[in-house]
Order: structure tokens, then C-alpha cells, then sequence
């Protein structure tokens, strides 16, 4: 499915397919282990006599079942390269593929067309293998290997069609959804709701068949739809807030988020700094009265009260990450938070460079909370035991 990004690449390159990166993410291995072991007595029941071939059969399935899904990905993305977007990289995961583009498509047609292309691919992959299957001996391997490549692609385009989120189908509602009043966040929304509605279906399915009277309720089968609509609920949720977290993007600023917190000296005592700054976060300064690093009140709070007297503010505080432009926003901003990860970073007016003045500070967790994400835990850098921050006794306020 597409999606925007371009996150750290963790797996294995395999070149350049059509000109697209293609990287294997790490489980692929175990997986198709897997589809070898499951699929081998359908193997040896369609073939017989192979012995202990079948199994180089079924693994030859599982390979081709993946390059099957690296079709269905370029699809997406020669699309969207034809349309004029960049496409970072194919990723093919242990369960599916994705294709990360380098930006959001201009229009609502161009999204729905690069979400539906997938899907499509899958679909004529699988009617050339329902005609080769038909063209292939009866009782052979290319007979055997051909209708189960048809029926898993018919059955991947048929399932990538459904109209909710996580599906292709559902970012096609995402884009024809996205007109008029609420815009694009209306078109997710529309998109999760269907995504969960789906999850319910699937897992009450074995109920209405069974009271349908078209099968008797089995136990195995309840379990299985029970854990795909589960899937399918919470992969819906995550597909909604990875798309709304990127509306929100543009309109960060750091400038808009910074914070002017209490600045202290690094040798004032964690019970001071509490009671001065009334519960929120304190700037530890240097010398020159210049923000260094930076406590919040959880921080603070850690340490038992009996020895807050005793406990110097600059022991708890991380230093500062690198200082920020007021005015840098959007992903550039997001990328550079990354680049370095801490838990605040000083911001200025102008350029960043030795002598541009800290005009604030940007907390880590206020960027989360902006992007509605406050809940996700932050990686903050640990200082090595017994560092020192060089501070002054001024108290600058």
C-alpha cells in the first residue's frame, strides 16, 4: 500500500527494480519458512510422488508469492512516478509490502488512482495464472504452482479492494471522501469507521453462517475470524492516526511551540526548583546565564522527597539537543528533531550559529502533543554517570 515517508532503512537491500529501492524487512525468512512448511501437503496432494521435492515446490511458492506482492507494490509506485511524486523505497515485510513516496499526491484522482493500482496488479497476476494453470498438464508442478499463485493474487486484489483503512481500498475512500466540508480529515475518518466495520463483520461471520444454517460453528474458525478482526480493528486505528498525524505536520512551528521555562543554575536543589516553577519543567543556564539543559517535572518528580533538599537540578537535567530556528516547521523540522533526539532543544530568532541567543526552549513532548501523539514515548539521551554541567550560582528568572 502507499504511504508517505522516509524513515531509516532496517533490512535487506536488493538493488533497484524499475528504478525503485527494494528492501526485505527482516521476518521474511521465518515467514516463507513457514508458507513452505504449511503449504507442502498441498503440494504432495496435487503432485504425488515428489517426495521430499514437494518441499522445494512449496518453497518455490512462497518466493514467487512475494514477488507477487513486489508487483502489486510497483504498481503503486511507477504510478506515482508517472504522476510526478518520488518514491523513496518498495518495502516487502514479513506479511505484506509497502511503498513509501517521498510526498503526498497532488489530488484526490491521483490518490485514489496510485491506491487502486495495486490492487489491480494483483488481480491481472491472478487471471494470468488461472489461464496458465488452465494451459499446464494436469498432476504437474506448473499446474500446481500457477493455481495457487491465482487464487492467493485473486484473493490479495479482492481483500486490497475493501473500503477501509488499512486496505488500498479504504485510502481510494481517504480520497473520494476528502471533498467539501472537514476535507481530507473527513475522508480518514470515513475511511477508519469502514475499516472498523469491517473488523466486526469478519469476526462475526462464523455466527451468521452458522445461524444462517450454511455451516455449524466451528471452534477453530471462530478463533481465526476472531484474531482477524482484531487485526483488522487495530490496523485500521493505526492506518487513521499515522494519516492524521501527517495533516498536522505542515502546521508545526517551533516558534509557535517553544517555552520559556524557569532558568536555574545547575546546584539549585530539586525541592526549590519544584516550588518555584510550580510543577512545569526548569532550564538549567551555565555562567553566562545561557539554557544548557533542561528538567521536566516528571524528572523532578522522581526523586524521593527526603532527598529533594539534598539534589542538584543539573544531575537530573539532559543537555540540549541542537538549537532550532523559530521558524523551521513542518517535516524539515520533524527530520531534524530525529537527526537528534533529546528531550529540548533552544530555539532562536535568526541563524543558528555560536552567537545566535536561545530566544526559548522546544520540549520534545509539546511536538508529540501538537501531533496529537503525546502518549508515545520519547527517546531521550543519557548523560554518562558523573558528568557535570558547568553552571553558575546566578539565579537567572
Amino acid at each position: 500500500m502507499p504511504c508517505v515517508g522516509g524513515a531509516e532503512v532496517r533490512g535487506l537491500r536488493l538493488g533497484r527494480v524499475c528504478g525503485v529501492p527494494v528492501v526485505v524487512r527482516r521476518g521474511w525468512a521465518a515467514v516463507a519458512a513457514l508458507l513452505t512448511w504449511a503449504f507442502e501437503p498441498v503440494v504432495d496432494d496435487q503432485v504425488p510422488g515428489l517426495g521430499a521435492g514437494a518441499y522445494a515446490v512449496s518453497a518455490a511458492f512462497a518466493v514467487l508469492l512475494y514477488a507477487s506482492v513486489l508487483v502489486h507494490e510497483l504498481g503503486h509506485s511507477l504510478l506515482a512516478r508517472r504522476l510526478g511524486l518520488g518514491v523513496t523505497r518498495i518495502e516487502i515485510g514479513p506479511l505484506g509490502g509497502g511503498s513509501l513516496l517521498a510526498q503526498e499526491p497532488a489530488g484526490r484522482r491521483h490518490e485514489a488512482a496510485i491506491a487502486a493500482v495495486g490492487p489491480v496488479c494483483s488481480l491481472v497476476l491472478g487471471a494470468l495464472g488461472t489461464l496458465a494453470a488452465g494451459a499446464a498438464p494436469d498432476g504437474g508442478v506448473a499446474r500446481a504452482l500457477a493455481l495457487e499463485l491465482a487464487v492467493a493474487n485473486l484473493l490479495v486484489g479482492v481483500v486490497n479492494l475493501l473500503p477501509g483503512l488499512p486496505f488500498d481500498g479504504g485510502r481510494v475512500l481517504v480520497a473520494l471522501r476528502s471533498g467539501g466540508p472537514g476535507g481530507r480529515l473527513r475522508g480518514v475518518r470515513s475511511a477508519a469507521l469502514a475499516g472498523r466495520t469491517l473488523a466486526l463483520v469478519v469476526a462475526g461471520a462464523p455466527f451468521a453462517a452458522a445461524l444462517a444454517g450454511w455451516t455449524r460453528l466451528d471452534l477453530a474458525l471462530v478463533v481465526l475470524a476472531a484474531a482477524s478482526g482484531a487485526w483488522l480493528w487495530v490496523s485500521s486505528a493505526a492506518a487513521a492516526r499515522t494519516s492524521e498525524l501527517r495533516l498536522r505536520v505542515p502546521g508545526l512551528r517551533a516558534g509557535a511551540l517553544l517555552s520559556q521555562p524557569l532558568r536555574l543554575p545547575g546546584d539549585t536543589p530539586v525541592s526549590e526548583a519544584l516550588r518555584r516553577a510550580g510543577g512545569a519543567g526548569v532550564a538549567v543556564v551555565d555562567g553566562l546565564g545561557r539554557p544548557v539543559a533542561y528538567a521536566s517535572a516528571r524528572q523532578l518528580r522522581t526523586v524521593p522527597e527526603l532527598r529533594r533538599p539534598w539534589t542538584a537540578v543539573g544531575g537530573l537535567a539532559a543537555p540540549l539537543g541542537p538549537a532550532v530556528t523559530a521558524t523551521l516547521g513542518g517535516r524539515e523540522l520533524l527530520d531534524t528533531l530525529a537527526g537528534s533526539p533529546a528531550e529540548a532543544y533552544g530555539v532562536t530568532a535568526g541563524a543558528v550559529d555560536g552567537t545566535a541567543e536561545l530566544v526559548g526552549v522546544l520540549v520534545a513532548r509539546d511536538v508529540a502533543a501538537a501531533l496529537g501523539a503525546a502518549s508515545q514515548p520519547v527517546a531521550y539521551p543519557r548523560r554518562a554517570p558523573g558528568a557535570r554541567l558547568r553552571t553558575s550560582r546566578k539565579d537567572v528568572v
